[in-house]
């Protein structure tokens, strides 16, 4: 926010402080400080900023707590995704193997092979997320 509050490194220029701070007045965002100690070689430093609809999902504590809270909400998230592409590709993999286990015809062929491009794109998937 302001050049006082940075320690060590290159020093930046004032005009582009100033062009932050305009940025978060503009996006209606207030600096909720920081947490930490400001030495990198002693630990992290967390700071961050938020919006009014934040600070009310997200009510009570400091802004270390918050950020700890919004991580695992996150993790839960991601997980129950996780979750439901895992159960897809069972279900998908499953599939074929009834398919391929049935006498092969134009319909059983066609679902075939369906099924594998479904499969194959949902591991895809899996690997790009």
């Amino acid at each position: 926010m302001y050049s006082f509050e940075k320690s060590g490194g290159t020093a930046r220029e004032e005009r582009k402080i100033e062009a932050f701070r305009e940025i978060l007045i503009e996006c209606q965002l207030e600096d909720m400080g920081y947490s930490g100690v400001r030495n990198k070689y002693q630990g992290k430093i967390r700071q961050g900023v938020a919006n009014e609809k934040w600070k009310l999902l997200f009510p009570t504590g400091t802004i270390l707590e918050k950020l700890e809270k919004l991580q695992r909400n996150l993790k839960e998230w991601a997980n129950s995704i996780k979750k439901g592409r895992e159960g897809l590709k069972k279900k998908l993999t499953k599939e074929l193997g009834m398919l391929l286990a049935k006498e092969r015809d134009d319909n059983t062929i066609a679902k075939i092979i369906d099924t594998k491009v479904h499969l194959n794109m949902e591991i895809d998937r899996n690997e790009i997320y």
